[in-house]
C-alpha cells in the first residue's frame, strides 16, 4: 500500500487515500504519511516553489521552522534533496515541472532571452519525499559568474542527487571539466565541513559516501545517444571521456547517463525515465540516508556562512594573455615575462610588471644602486670592485689588501670601503646613506648578474697558484732524485734504498708523486702511508724505547712476541749488511745520528708548514666567490659522493660552485656567465650544459 502511494503521482495518490479513507481500510504507515507529506488544505492541493537563496547567495529563509512551513513539511518528515544544473535555456525549470509535478508549473519557465530563474527555488515532491532545487543557469550574461559557482557548490554539497541538464548535440568538453572540477571543489573544501555538520546533527553514512550521485540527462534530436551502436555502453563511455579530460569526478558516489532522443521538434524527451533513475537512486539509502528538513537547512545554512563573501574576479578571459605574452619565467622566483612573444628577435628584453623577486645564491641576482643618483632619477648600478678605474693594477691590489673592496659609482667616485675602519666597518647593505639594495629577476640567457661575480680575487689567487704549479711541476723530478740523494745518505744501513723502491712492500701500490716513501723502522722496507701507520718502540735497531713508524707485518709480530724473546732473536739473527761488530756486539747507533738529525729537522719543517696552512685557509675563503659553497661545508664530492679524506683537494665548480673531487673536475671550459672569460675547473655535469649551449 505504502510502497504505491510513494511511487505514483501526485493525483493517483490523492484518490488512493481518498479510497482507503471511505473504506476505512487504511493501515497507521498510510496515515502517517498522510499526515506528514498532505498539506492540511481539503480545498486547495496547489504546491508553490519559492526563493531560498537570492542572486546574491544571501538566503531568504530566516529560520529552519518558516522553511518547514514553506514546504508544507512537518518535523518528524525525513526527506532527500535532488537538485538541477545546467546552462541557461536548457530547459531545467522545465524538466523538473514535467518530472515531479506532472507539467504544473511549480517552477516558472520563459520564452524570454532573459533567465527566468534567479538564485535557488525549492518545492516539495510529496510522493518522493525529496526537496527539489531549481538553480539559475551557467553561461549567463550576468557579471557575478564566480558567485554564480560557488552556489552552485553548495547547492550540489546538500544533493543526494544533481541532475546535469543538457540540449546540446553532442556532449561537450565543459561539462565533463565542471563536473570533475566540481568534485574536486567537493573534496577538498565541503567534505570536512560537512563531517563537522554531519557529526553535530548526528546523521548517518560515512564520510566518504557523502557525496551525491550525477545522472546526466542528454536530449539530443539529431544525433544519437551516447553508447548507441557501440561495444560499450554508455556509463563506459562516460568514463573514458572523464580519462581523456583529467577529471575523474572521485567524490560522486555515482555518474549515470539518462538521453532521450526525440523525433521532433514538437515531441517532449522522455521525462518517465529520468525520473525512473532518480527514484533509484532515491531508495538506495546505503549512499546518503533521509533526514528531517531542519538538518538540510542548518546544513545549507552553515556551508552559506563559511564560504561566504566578495570573491575576486577570477573568471578567464576566452584570450587569456598567455595565449599571447612570452612564457620565459623568472629563474629565481618563477614570474613570467609581460611582453609579447618573440619580442627576443625585436631587441627587446624581459620585463614584468611585478617587480619584486626573491635572491639566491647562484643567481647573484642581487644589486646595490647609488642610492645619490638614485634620488636624481638615475639608477646606476655599483659594482664591487678590489681596485678603482683610474689606478695600477698592483698598486690596486696592495690597496685592496690593506682596505678592502669597494663600490665605485660612475658619477659620484669610491662611495664604499670594506675595511675603511679598524673596527665598525658595516656591509654594504647596512650603508644605507650610500646604496640602494635591490633584487632583480633573471630570466633564461641573460647575464646572471652585472656585477663583479666577487671573483675577481679568486681570479688572482688562480693565477699565482698556477704560476707556483707551474714552477712545481718543472721542478719536481729534479727535486725528488736530490731528495732520495739526500735521504738514501742519511738512511740507516739496513734500509732499502729509495732509488730501488718502485711500488708499496705490502700493497703493491704505486710510490709516485704525493704517494711517499715510508720506511719501516723494523724491517727497513719501503711502504706507502697506509700500510705504515702503525708505531711501536724498536730498541734491537737503536731508536730507543720511543715508538717509531713500522709496517703492518711488523707490529702484528711485536704484538705476538714479548719483548725479551724479541731481544733474543734479534742478538742472533744475522748481522745486517754494513753494520760492523765493537767488542762482540752491535753497532746500534751507527747509521742513525745522521737520520735522527734530519726527521728532527723535517718536523721542524712540517710544523711551520701547518702553521702557514692557516692564514693560506683564510686567504683562499676571504676571496671565495659568494656563490661558492664554502670548504668547511663540504664533507664529499657533489657527483660522486666520495668523502673527502684529509689528504685530498676540494676543488670548487666555476659555474655551479659545488665542491667535488679532481675525478669529477677534469674538464675545462669558459664561463662567461660567472664571469670567467678562459678556461676554468667545471664539474662533468654543467661541463655537458656548456657544451651543449655552444653547439
Amino acid at each position: 500500500m505504502s510502497s504505491c502511494i510513494i511511487q505514483d503521482t501526485n493525483g493517483q495518490m490523492k484518490e488512493k487515500i481518498e479510497m482507503d479513507k471511505d473504506d476505512h481500510k487504511e493501515s497507521n504507515h498510510v496515515k502517517e504519511d498522510l499526515n506528514i507529506l498532505c498539506q492540511a488544505d481539503p480545498v486547495s492541493n496547489t504546491i508553490n516553489s519559492f526563493l531560498l537563496l537570492d542572486g546574491s547567495e544571501e538566503l531568504q529563509v530566516p529560520n529552519d521552522k518558516e522553511f518547514l512551513d514553506k514546504l508544507s513539511c512537518y518535523d518528524n518528515c525525513n526527506v532527500k534533496v535532488v537538485s538541477i544544473i545546467g546552462n541557461t535555456g536548457d530547459g531545467k525549470s522545465y524538466t523538473l515541472n514535467q518530472t515531479f509535478f506532472d507539467g504544473q508549473q511549480v517552477f516558472a519557465t520563459s520564452a524570454d532571452q532573459d533567465s527566468c530563474t534567479i538564485g535557488v527555488w525549492a518545492a516539495l515532491c510529496r510522493p518522493l519525499r525529496t526537496i527539489i532545487l531549481d538553480t539559475e543557469g551557467m553561461l549567463g550574461c550576468k557579471s557575478d559568474e564566480n558567485q554564480r559557482m560557488r552556489l552552485l557548490m553548495k547547492v550540489l554539497a546538500i544533493s543526494d542527487v544533481v541532475i546535469y541538464r543538457t540540449r546540446s548535440h553532442r556532449l561537450h568538453r565543459d561539462m565533463y571539466k565542471f563536473i570533475g572540477h566540481a568534485s574536486k571543489s567537493y573534496l577538498r573544501y565541503f567534505a570536512s565541513e560537512l563531517e563537522q555538520i554531519t557529526n553535530r546533527c548526528h546523521l548517518k553514512g560515512s564520510v566518504s559516501t557523502l557525496g551525491p550521485a550525477v545522472i546526466i540527462f542528454h536530449d539530443t534530436r539529431n544525433t544519437d545517444l551516447l553508447g548507441y551502436g557501440n561495444s560499450k555502453t554508455a556509463n563506459e563511455k562516460l568514463r573514458e571521456a572523464f580519462l581523456d579530460v583529467g577529471c575523474m569526478p572521485q567524490a560522486f558516489s555515482n555518474i549515470e547517463y539518462v538521453g532521450s532522443k526525440c523525433a521532433g521538434p514538437e515531441d517532449n524527451p522522455d521525462f518517465l525515465k529520468l525520473r525512473n533513475a532518480i527514484q533509484n537512486h532515491l531508495e538506495n539509502n546505503s549512499i546518503r540516508s533521509p533526514r528531517c528538513g531542519q538538518v538540510i537547512y542548518k546544513t545549507l545554512k552553515a556551508l552559506n556562512e563559511k564560504f561566504g563573501g566578495e570573491i575576486e574576479y577570477t573568471v578567464p578571459d576566452t584570450f587569456p594573455d598567455a595565449y599571447f605574452t612570452c612564457n620565459s619565467t623568472c629563474l629565481s622566483c618563477g614570474t613570467r615575462c609581460d611582453m609579447t612573444m618573440n619580442h627576443i628577435k625585436d631587441d627587446i628584453p624581459h620585463s614584468s610588471s611585478n617587480k619584486h623577486c626573491k635572491f639566491q645564491h647562484q643567481f647573484m641576482n642581487k644589486v646595490y644602486l647609488c642610492l645619490v643618483c638614485h634620488e636624481r632619477g638615475e639608477d646606476m648600478i655599483v659594482e664591487p670592485k678590489l681596485i678603482e678605474s683610474a689606478e695600477s693594477k698592483w698598486l690596486g691590489y696592495a690597496q685592496y689588501l690593506w682596505s678592502g673592496y669597494i663600490l665605485e659609482c660612475p658619477n659620484c667616485g669610491i662611495i664604499y670601503r670594506s675595511r675603511q675602519y679598524w673596527y665598525g666597518n658595516k656591509a654594504p647593505a647596512e650603508e644605507a646613506k650610500v646604496i640602494r639594495t635591490e633584487i632583480r629577476h633573471v630570466w633564461p640567457g641573460s647575464e646572471i648578474s652585472k656585477a663583479d661575480y666577487g671573483n675577481t680575487a679568486r681570479r688572482l689567487l688562480d693565477s699565482l697558484s698556477n704560476i707556483a704549479d707551474s714552477v712545481r711541476e718543472a721542478s719536481a723530478k729534479p727535486k725528488k732524485i736530490v731528495s732520495d740523494w739526500v735521504a738514501d745518505s742519511i738512511a740507516p744501513s739496513y734500509w732499502v734504498p729509495n732509488s730501488e723502491i718502485n711500488c708499496c712492500k705490502a700493497c703493491q701500490c704505486s710510490i709516485s708523486g704525493d704517494n711517499k716513501i715510508h720506511h719501516c723502522r723494523c724491517c727497513g722496507e719501503g711502504f706507502c702511508d697506509d700500510c705504515s701507520a702503525n708505531e711501536m718502540p724498536v730498541p734491537w735497531r737503536g731508536w730507543g724505547q720511543i715508538p717509531v713508524r713500522v709496517c703492518q707485518s711488523c707490529f702484528s709480530s711485536y704484538k705476538d712476541l714479548n719483548h725479551s724473546i724479541s731481544k733474543k732473536n734479534d742478538e742472533t739473527q744475522s748481522i745486517p749488511r754494513n753494520d760492523t761488530v765493537v767488542n762482540g756486539k752491535h753497532d746500534k747507533s751507527k747509521g742513525l745520528t745522521a737520520r735522527k738529525v734530519g726527521e728532527g729537522v723535517a718536523s721542524v719543517i712540517g710544523a711551520i708548514t701547518n702553521a702557514m696552512e692557516y692564514p693560506r685557509g683564510y686567504v683562499v675563503d676571504i676571496v671565495r666567490p659568494e656563490y661558492w659553497v664554502p670548504d668547511q661545508d663540504i664533507r664529499q664530492c657533489n657527483q660522486c659522493q666520495i668523502i673527502f679524506a684529509s689528504n685530498m683537494t676540494k676543488h670548487h665548480c666555476r659555474k655551479c660552485g659545488h665542491g667535488f673531487c679532481d675525478t669529477c673536475t677534469k674538464t675545462k671550459l669558459s664561463v662567461p656567465s660567472r664571469g670567467w672569460e678562459y678556461p676554468v675547473r667545471v664539474c662533468d655535469n654543467c661541463a655537458k650544459i656548456l657544451q651543449s649551449e655552444n653547439v
